[in-house]
Protein backbone atom coordinates (compact mmCIF):
# COMPACT_ATOMS: atom_id res chain seq x y z
CA UNK A 1 0.00 0.00 0.00
CA UNK A 2 1.61 3.25 -0.92
CA UNK A 3 1.16 6.63 1.27
CA UNK A 4 -1.48 9.12 0.56
CA UNK A 5 -0.82 11.46 -2.08
CA UNK A 6 -1.85 14.92 -0.47
CA UNK A 7 -2.33 18.34 -2.61
CA UNK A 8 0.72 19.90 -1.46
CA UNK A 9 3.13 17.15 -0.60
CA UNK A 10 6.31 17.40 -2.28
CA UNK A 11 6.07 21.69 -1.74
CA UNK A 12 8.75 23.17 0.03
CA UNK A 13 8.12 26.03 1.94
CA UNK A 14 11.50 28.37 2.69
CA UNK A 15 11.18 29.80 6.36
CA UNK A 16 13.14 33.02 6.67
CA UNK A 17 12.01 33.69 10.09
CA UNK A 18 14.85 32.93 12.05
CA UNK A 19 16.88 35.28 9.94
CA UNK A 20 14.09 38.18 8.64
CA UNK A 21 11.35 38.14 11.22
CA UNK A 22 7.74 40.09 10.72
CA UNK A 23 7.16 42.97 8.00
CA UNK A 24 10.58 42.60 6.98
CA UNK A 25 10.23 39.21 6.12
CA UNK A 26 6.95 40.00 4.29
CA UNK A 27 8.27 42.94 2.69
CA UNK A 28 11.59 40.94 1.14
CA UNK A 29 8.72 38.21 0.09
CA UNK A 30 7.12 40.85 -2.14
CA UNK A 31 9.64 42.40 -3.51
CA UNK A 32 10.72 39.01 -4.73
CA UNK A 33 7.50 38.59 -6.22
CA UNK A 34 7.40 41.78 -8.08
CA UNK A 35 10.56 40.87 -9.61
CA UNK A 36 9.70 37.78 -10.95
CA UNK A 37 6.41 39.01 -12.24
CA UNK A 38 8.09 42.08 -14.23
CA UNK A 39 11.11 39.33 -15.81
CA UNK A 40 8.04 37.21 -17.02
CA UNK A 41 7.58 38.78 -20.14
CA UNK A 42 11.37 39.41 -21.27
CA UNK A 43 12.15 36.03 -20.24
CA UNK A 44 9.12 34.55 -22.03
CA UNK A 45 8.65 37.28 -25.11
CA UNK A 46 11.77 39.15 -25.46
CA UNK A 47 10.82 40.65 -28.94
CA UNK A 48 7.49 42.07 -27.56
CA UNK A 49 9.15 43.40 -24.33
CA UNK A 50 11.55 45.30 -26.56
CA UNK A 51 9.26 46.84 -28.89
CA UNK A 52 6.71 47.68 -25.52
CA UNK A 53 9.45 49.44 -23.82
CA UNK A 54 10.70 50.84 -27.19
CA UNK A 55 7.05 52.73 -27.50
CA UNK A 56 7.35 53.53 -23.87
CA UNK A 57 10.47 55.85 -24.46
CA UNK A 58 8.40 57.55 -27.06
CA UNK A 59 5.79 58.95 -23.99
CA UNK A 60 6.03 62.28 -23.07
CA UNK A 61 6.85 63.04 -19.17
CA UNK A 62 3.50 63.98 -18.55
CA UNK A 63 2.05 60.60 -19.85
CA UNK A 64 5.14 58.39 -17.53
CA UNK A 65 3.94 59.83 -14.43
CA UNK A 66 0.03 59.48 -15.35
CA UNK A 67 0.79 55.44 -15.40
CA UNK A 68 3.07 55.61 -12.42
CA UNK A 69 0.04 57.66 -10.58
CA UNK A 70 -1.63 55.47 -12.02
CA UNK A 71 0.20 51.60 -11.13
CA UNK A 72 0.53 53.42 -7.36
CA UNK A 73 -2.61 54.10 -6.62
CA UNK A 74 -3.96 50.43 -7.92
CA UNK A 75 -1.56 49.33 -5.57
CA UNK A 76 -3.17 50.99 -2.84
CA UNK A 77 -6.29 50.52 -3.19
CA UNK A 78 -5.36 46.36 -3.57
CA UNK A 79 -3.77 47.00 -0.25
CA UNK A 80 -6.14 48.60 1.29
CA UNK A 81 -8.70 45.92 0.36
CA UNK A 82 -6.61 43.17 1.18
CA UNK A 83 -5.89 44.17 4.87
Amino acid sequence: MSPPHYPLSGITVIDLSHVYNGPYATFLMAIALMLVIEGLLPFLLPKLWRETFRRITEFTDGQIRFFGLSSMLVGLLMLYFVR
